[in-house]
């Protein structure tokens, strides 16, 4: 190999040079090979899990309908990925794609969207409506409001508010031991005042453990609700108090000036 530097022109210095970095990088190297063997893993076991197989790699009618592949594909992402759902197609073209169909998808006329992190990149400018474009959200009635990070790049959380609207109460939301279980494997002992045991079913404090996540995110300021969606059906509509009977719902947040 030496002999082969040579011919190319690599002096002894710079090939001594180059393994030198080599091998202040060897640490470096070697953590990056475990993630990539932890993350193949990942993938060959959510593979494993949902069965993947040659069939799965036929052709399908473009349409969409019973598509295997397609289906198992996107189990195969959602549990690589921890979530609930994936969708993976070849329509979506780029991220600013991909986030431009997960915000309207989940946006509505009259909601708005709250950046807790400045300004997005110049392309989502155009689908949010801060520069005018043609079907953008804020065409489509969504209006759009931002806290700037600080000078040192961090949040400014004391910029930052929310607010946990109406929803079913502790009083009577009542559960089997899988949701406890659920808040315990991802709270431990942080769910326990949330749970309450009356003998035959748990009752769970569902705007509290939201109120928690977003403490545990820094959030500072949060407002919380009091009524129970499932006690004032005069108010609100509840699955639980009246099934399929039901409508929709909205909640606002505004803040209130104060005077000096």
């Amino acid at each position: 190999m030496l002999e082969q530097y040579k011919a190319l022109g690599v002096s002894d210095a710079v090939l001594t040079f180059g393994e030198g970095v080599l091998a202040d990088l060897k640490d470096r190297f070697a953590d990056i090979d475990a993630i990539a063997e932890a993350n193949q893993m990942k993938v060959i076991a959510a593979m494993q899990k949902n069965r993947l197989a040659a069939n799965h790699f036929n052709l399908s009618s473009g349409y969409g309908y019973d598509d295997e592949g397609r289906d198992t594909l996107e189990r195969v992402y959602a549990d690589c990925f921890g979530a609930e759902a994936a969708l993976v197609r070849p329509q979506i073209t780029c991220g600013t794609h991909a986030l431009a169909l997960a915000l309207g998808a989940n946006l509505l006329p009259g909601d708005e969207l709250l950046s807790p992190v400045g300004g997005p990149y110049d392309t989502l400018e155009e689908v949010i409506g801060i520069r005018p474009s043609a079907g953008s959200l804020k065409e489509y009635g969504v209006s759009y409001r931002q806290v700037d990070l600080l000078p040192d790049g961090g949040f400014d959380y004391d910029g930052i508010r929310a607010a946990i609207g109406p929803a079913i109460g502790p009083c009577c939301f009542e559960t089997d031991n899988d949701v406890p279980a659920a808040l315990r494997e991802v709270l431990g002992v942080e769910a326990e005042p949330f749970m309450t045991w009356n003998g035959q079913k748990w009752h769970i404090d569902l705007k509290a453990v939201n109120a928690l996540w977003l403490q545990k995110a820094g959030v500072r300021h949060i407002d919380l609700c009091g009524d129970c969606t499932y006690c004032r059906p005069d108010l609100y509509w509840s699955h639980r108090k009246t099934g399929l009977r039901r409508g929709e719902q909205a909640a606002l947040i505004s803040l209130r000036e104060v005077t000096p």
